[in-house]
């Protein structure tokens, strides 16, 4: 699975590939990036970006509302693609204190929020079934390869994307949840410096260790129990996304695109 990519004002910006199994390429490297929002990215940064990891399209994954124009702008002034889908869905916001009075209290928040966590990521996946048709209709289209798609933090609208992407590719499911729950290490290593971080807006000073923060901000457990729940409820992935509207040619070109 691929490693952090470093790049001046990105956060959480990697790459999906390569991923193997049984010696069959699952996806490869360079095909589909995955990230916390650009904003803070420099025009050189971003040219780094385009050249280097040769990316021809963004993705954004976040309300109108969050989003500054300048990312937009300089892709298409680069030649490129910028696509914007809101996958917003109304949820109570997690809310961490300033400390915790003991382990138990942090654990019993930790288990609250995780609940939290899975009931977002089933919103998502009935709530917002035409933006996801969207989402992977682009992921659909060769032309438009090399593709990066983020929200805010990368961890949650973004992990949630990620998670069916990589399970319709046939990556197993322990890989999958890594994928998910790194992000929290990516994010508590770039913002420890800090109080806050200020794209999840969860207060990261009372934990001593990325793993704490990892139970408010990207719990593994969720990501187990949101594809227990694809397949309990859908009969697997394939099945959920046809049941949006994907067609069998549609995510057959997915899975030849990933590699």
């Amino acid at each position: 699975m691929g490693k952090l990519i470093e790049i001046e004002g990105s956060k959480n910006l990697r790459d999906l590939g390569p991923i193997s199994y049984l010696d069959k390429k699952l996806i490869e490297a360079g095909m589909f990036f995955r990230s916390a929002k650009l904003d803070e990215i420099s025009k050189e940064s971003f040219k780094k970006i385009k050249s280097v990891y040769k990316v021809k399209t963004i993705l954004d994954l976040r309300a109108p509302e969050e989003i500054k124009d300048s990312v937009g702008n300089m892709m298409q002034e680069l030649g490129g693609n910028y696509f914007n889908i809101d996958l917003v869905v109304d949820i109570k916001p997690i809310i961490v204190p300033s400390f915790f009075s003991s382990d138990n209290e942090r654990l019993e928040l930790a288990r609250h929020h995780e609940n939290l966590r899975f009931e977002e990521h089933e919103l998502w996946l009935n709530e917002r079934k035409v933006q996801l048709r969207e989402i992977f209709n682009l992921f659909s289209r060769k032309e438009l390869f090399p593709i990066l798609y983020h929200c805010a933090g990368g961890k949650d609208r973004t992990g949630l994307v990620s998670g069916l992407l990589l399970s319709l590719l046939g990556v197993n499911t322990d890989m999958i949840v890594d994928d998910y729950g790194v992000s929290s290490k990516y994010l508590y290593e770039h913002d420890e410096q800090t109080d806050a971080d200020p794209a999840t807006g969860i207060n990261i000073a009372p934990f001593s260790t990325w793993k704490q923060y990892q139970d408010f901000a990207s719990p593994p457990k969720t990501m187990y129990r949101t594809l227990s729940y694809i397949e309990t409820k859908f009969g697997g992935t394939y099945r959920y996304l046809k049941s949006i509207g994907m067609t069998d040619t549609q995510l057959t070109d997915i899975i030849s695109n990933a590699v």
